[in-house]
């Protein structure tokens, strides 16, 4: 996370190492990590010298039945770059990628 050029990185949080790699992130505060880690997953936002983080709800993609489940999608964004991460896959990950932005 290093570097000039803004970051964009979506993580799936059903991952072990994923989560063990968000606990070694330096450029995380110790807030911010743990707001990551947590298996509360209410909406929130924080914030803290350069850094908002948050959790926010979105739409689960091709949810199980065609029933509409809401999901929760934790991110961190910096002046350098953004971190998304989440459980389950979420619509707004996937239109960025269909659309290719």
């Amino acid at each position: 996370m290093h570097g000039r050029r803004f970051v964009w990185a979506h993580l799936t949080l059903a991952n072990a190492r994923t989560r063990d790699w968000l606990g070694t992130q330096e450029a995380l505060s110790p807030e911010a990590r743990e707001a990551r880690l947590s298996p509360d997953r209410h909406p929130r936002l924080d914030s803290h010298a350069d850094a908002l983080w948050g959790v926010l709800y979105d739409f689960r993609h091709k949810s199980e039945g065609g029933v509409e489940e809401l999901t929760d999608l934790r991110f961190v964004l910096r002046p350098q770059f953004l971190l998304t991460a989440r459980h389950h896959p979420v619509r707004s990950a996937a239109a960025v990628r269909e659309e290719g932005l």
